[in-house]
């Protein structure tokens, strides 16, 4: 086959996803779970992007899965190396994919680099592709554009003294409420398993204010804390209508938080409806509310 063009009306759809990283000179990992999106320049096209790295000293490698607007999606294989603030990264091979009959795949090199805000790293750069996936490799490229990644920092675990004033306190939440925060780092998700909701309703159950009271004495005793509230659904029924619950239960939330006296300015609420199960659907732990604290 010829070399391919991808068209804004044909591919553009389709696209795959290579990443361009950069290191910090700390030395930050760039090992994890990393999320964002791809813009066209064009705008015609806004991806969803999730990336998996793996990093050996200087070498990188891992995969990248990109979703369009439509629910379709691309799973490629990826690898790259540090040079100083720098990676190169550039797809290698497609591992899972779906197909479109008028469309094909990209196989994309990115560049960019990594900055650090408000307890998250964040990449952000360029890609351009010189190479196209339909069946079989062939030379090609698509219109260029964007990119944008970020993940959680570490952070070391709570002091004993924070820990000692959350566990001395007279509000009575659940045990494993309190174990969860106290022992889950700054900017990693956490969850807690018994904040839950009428069944395909964002009205969040009794049984559920425990464990967000919990929630609560830790944001009042750290009063220059965030915190992220992310909602999830299981694979079940309609994918738009999974993510719109999941929202509206991490807005359910965020409200009970403010209605306890948390300023509104430090929560943020999102969902992501089915995109990252946990488990095989159907299942209940699919259906969670993750939070993560940040300062």
């Amino acid at each position: 086959m010829g070399t391919v063009s991808c068209t804004i009306g044909k591919a553009l759809a389709t696209l795959g996803t290579s990443i361009c990283l950069a290191a910090q000179a700390t030395g930050q990992s760039l090992q994890g779970h990393w999320t964002g999106s791809l813009p066209q320049d064009d705008k015609t096209y806004v991806f969803r992007l999730e990336v998996d790295i793996q990093q050996h000293g200087q070498r990188l490698r891992g995969q990248a899965r990109l979703t369009n607007n439509t629910g379709a999606w691309v799973v490629q294989r990826f690898q790259g190396e540090v040079v100083g603030k720098k990676v190169a990264f550039r797809e290698v091979e497609v591992v899972k994919l779906t197909p479109f009959p008028d469309g094909v795949w990209c196989l994309k090199n990115f560049s960019g680099i990594i900055s650090q805000k408000q307890g998250r790293l964040y990449i952000t750069g360029t890609w351009s592709s010189t190479q196209v996936y339909d069946g079989k490799y062939v030379k090609g490229e698509c219109a260029p554009g964007k990119f944008s990644l970020s993940k959680p920092l570490p952070r070391p675990r709570p002091s004993p003294a924070v820990a000692e004033k959350l566990q001395a306190s007279p509000t009575q939440v659940a045990a494993t409420a309190k174990q969860t925060i106290l022992n889950t780092a700054l900017n990693e998700p956490f969850t807690l398993k018994n904040v839950l909701f009428v069944l395909s309703k964002d009205v969040l159950l009794e049984s559920s204010k425990p464990e967000l009271d919990a929630l609560v004495l830790h944001l009042q005793a750290h009063p220059n804390m965030r915190v992220f509230v992310a909602g999830h659904a299981d694979r079940i029924g309609d994918p738009r209508d999974n993510l719109r619950l999941s929202r509206q239960r991490a807005q359910a939330v965020k409200n009970y938080l403010v209605s306890q006296q948390i300023d509104a300015q430090r929560i943020t609420a999102d969902g992501y409806g089915d995109i990252r199960p946990v488990c095989p659907p159907p299942c209940q732990e699919n259906r969670r509310v993750e939070f993560t604290l940040s300062e």
